[in-house]
Parts: structure tokens; C-alpha cells; sequence
């Protein structure tokens, strides 16, 4: 034979156990593990006291944050053509030129070209076009304005809520 198979001999010989063994094994059964919580348990860990309040600050945070978003996407929109290209400004200012254009003598032809219903405004029509740009513009500066006074006022409620909260925190942790 050889001293592999010696080894393998010596290795698996059967040997009697020990007095306690039965004793151990027993004890160890009867001290089965907890078994796993399942994922509505570790869900319902997030309720407990201290855990939920930064289950409520994260939640504070993350709707101002969207909250902030979403006004700042509103007071930064561009205006888009329909061909989905940005808008150029077309408003005309009141220091341009008037544009004249000489009637034809009867029974000549008219030579000139024509220009374009849109090229066609009076002086009066665009002195209230520019008006009623300026207005629109100061309209959209006050309601810049409220929504920035809105953020600011959420971002003071959500900044003294963490500060209690932390202090809240603070406090549980000092306290055995």
C-alpha cells in the first residue's frame, strides 16, 4: 500500500466521541438563530422614534428640494418657437426708423415690392407693444420675486426643522 492510502486510513478511522458531546449538541439545537426578518419588518424598524425623525427630515429635505426645482424651471423658461428653436426678441423699439413707403402716381405701376403684414406697424401700435412687453416683463419679475420669497421662507422652516432635529438627536444621545 501506499503511504497515501496510509494517510487516508489514518485520517477517516473512526473514533469514539466525547462524554459531553451529546450534551453541547443538544444545547446548540435548542439555541436556534432568530429567524429572518422579512423586508415589511425592516420597514416597519423605520417607524421607531429615533429613526423617524430623520426618516422625516430626509423627506422634509428632499420635497423642498423638488419644491425648488420645480419654481426655478418655472421662472427660467424661455419662450420656443414652433419649430422648437428659442425665440428671438422681434419687438421693434420706438427709435426706429418710420418706414415710408411713396404712393404711386395714378395709372403708373407699382414697382416696389410689397411688405409683409408684419413689417406693417404704426407708431402707435408699437408704442403700446412695448408697453404691454414692459408690463408683461414687470409681472414676471414679481412673480420671480414671490417664488423666490417662497423658497427662501421653505428653506427657513426646513433649516429650523433640522436644527431642532439635530438638537433633538443631540439631546437622546447625551442620555443613557
Amino acid at each position: 500500500m501506499s503511504r497515501l492510502d496510509n494517510e487516508l486510513r489514518k485520517a477517516f478511522k473512526r473514533e469514539q466521541p466525547s462524554d459531553d458531546f451529546t450534551a453541547r449538541l443538544m444545547e446548540r439545537v435548542s439555541h436556534q438563530p432568530p429567524p429572518k426578518a422579512r423586508w415589511w419588518q425592516r420597514l416597519a424598524t423605520l417607524i421607531e422614534p429615533p429613526k423617524l425623525r430623520w426618516v422625516a427630515i430626509g423627506a422634509t429635505a428632499s420635497l423642498l428640494l423638488a419644491i425648488a426645482a420645480a419654481q426655478f424651471s418655472r421662472i427660467q423658461q424661455t419662450p420656443v418657437n414652433d419649430n422648437g428653436s428659442k425665440a428671438e426678441a422681434t419687438a421693434q423699439t420706438p427709435t426706429e426708423e418710420k418706414r415710408v413707403e411713396p404712393l404711386p402716381a395714378p395709372g403708373v405701376e407699382n414697382t416696389t415690392p410689397e411688405i409683409a403684414p408684419k413689417q406693417r406697424v404704426h407708431s402707435g401700435n408699437r408704442h403700446h407693444l412695448a408697453q404691454a412687453r414692459r408690463e408683461e416683463r414687470q409681472e414676471l419679475k414679481a412673480e420671480g420675486e414671490a417664488a423666490k420669497e417662497k423658497l427662501m421662507l421653505a428653506l427657513s422652516i426646513a433649516s429650523d426643522a433640522l436644527n431642532g432635529a439635530q438638537k433633538a438627536v443631540h439631546d437622546d444621545g447625551m442620555n443613557p
